[in-house]
């Protein structure tokens, strides 16, 4: 989940490939459907998973799988890992318009935990590669960090904001560490 800045509430429903939304003022939920994959997928894949439909983490080829959103608390904006797409999602609170960023790291890198920093950069881990990522939305830009171990399914995080530069506490989930990173120059640009 994601509190964005108005005080709504956004949740992911990885299996269905829509987003939650509970307005805490009026109490009202709506939801949100990511657009499907284009033409990547075959006819027959898609058959067979409108065929099979979809359950937690055994999802067709065409599923996206939103997770671990983060919301711009000083902005307009909630951000969303597609998981087994590899892109991130930019969606604007109130128009709801959904704008779709391919992650450089490829497909089955799994994007996951995002968090976005006080200069309204999108923060990220991968489950499934040894790196974490920044995304600059003004200027549309990734930039891939390596992490110093490898099989760390890197998946959570947390920032810690009491610091000039973003600091960033990354877990190494299959490698039994917590790594804390720090930057020399300034990271908002």
């Amino acid at each position: 989940m994601a509190i964005d800045s108005e005080d709504k509430v956004w949740f992911a429903q990885i299996a269905l490939d829509k987003l939650g939304v509970m307005d805490t003022r009026t109490e009202q939920v709506s939801e949100l459907s990511l657009p499907p994959l284009g033409d990547e997928i075959s006819a027959q894949d898609r058959e067979i998973g409108e065929s099979t439909g979809a359950w937690t983490m055994n999802a067709p080829l065409y599923h996206k799988g939103p997770r671990r959103m983060g919301a711009d608390p000083n902005g307009n904006t909630v951000w969303v890992g597609e998981f087994w797409a590899g892109r991130l999602a930019k969606i604007d609170i109130h128009t709801r318009k959904i704008t779709e960023y391919e992650i450089p790291e490829g497909r089955y890198a799994d994007p996951y935990k995002i968090v976005v920093d006080r200069n309204h950069m999108v923060w990220f881990t991968f489950a499934n590669a040894d790196r974490f990522a920044k995304f600059n939305p003004v200027t549309e830009q990734f930039t891939l960090y390596s992490l110093p171990t490898r099989g760390a399914d890197s998946r959570h995080f947390t920032m810690d904001r009491s610091t000039g530069e973003p600091t960033l506490w990354i877990s190494y989930t299959a490698a039994a560490k917590v790594a804390r990173v720090q930057f020399r120059t300034s990271t908002a640009h």
